[in-house]
């Protein structure tokens, strides 16, 4: 993994610890353009006990700032919408499809005819897809043997090609015993 994607991890996971904080009652908009005001955010957020865990989140934070994650405004400090964005990339890769007990015997199948302008969308979307453990039936056909929909409509929302993507529900599929092994259903 190159450094550039670990420290952009390393970031992602920071601002999604202020996001929750902010949630829970303490407030970006609190923090001081100096760097005394960083410290007692920072104090709050991560209940940071010594000077050396303090500077650390510092760095941190500046390098929120500098990367674009944090942005100033006057005299306080808000999320980007660069952050947002990260974060809700994060949700979408994050995002796995529940497994119930007992197979209902249906099959779910996800289509898609995603126009050439989005490649680049359609890529990433085929990706997902196989990591979330979808078996490729036929070209831009995928075959999963439990509900899907919720999650596969997230990550078609994320990357703006819901209109391009339908489900559908089968009772029984040609190849189906080939299917049956491949998830271990038999």
């Amino acid at each position: 993994m190159s450094s550039k994607r670990a420290g952009d991890r390393m970031l992602r996971t920071f601002a999604r610890q202020i996001l929750a904080h902010m949630n829970g009652g303490v407030r970006l908009t609190t923090l001081s353009a100096g760097d005394d005001g960083v410290v007692q955010l920072l104090n709050h957020l991560a209940r940071a006990n010594s000077p050396k865990e303090r500077v650390r989140l510092v760095r941190k934070l500046r390098a929120l700032h500098e990367r674009g994650y944090l942005t100033k405004q006057g005299e306080k400090y808000v999320t980007s919408r660069l952050a947002h964005q990260k974060l809700n990339e994060d949700k979408v890769w994050s995002l796995s499809i529940p497994k119930p007990k007992k197979w209902d015997g249906k099959w779910r199948m996800v289509l898609f005819d995603i126009p050439a302008k989005k490649e680049k969308q359609r890529h990433i979307f085929r990706l997902r897809l196989k990591e979330l453990g979808l078996v490729l039936y036929q070209h831009s056909v995928w075959v999963y043997p439990y509900p899907l929909e919720k999650e596969v409509r997230a990550i078609s929302d994320f990357y703006a090609i819901s209109d391009d993507v339908l489900f559908a529900t089968a009772e029984s599929l040609n190849g189906e015993q080939r299917l049956k092994q491949e998830f271990k259903l038999n």
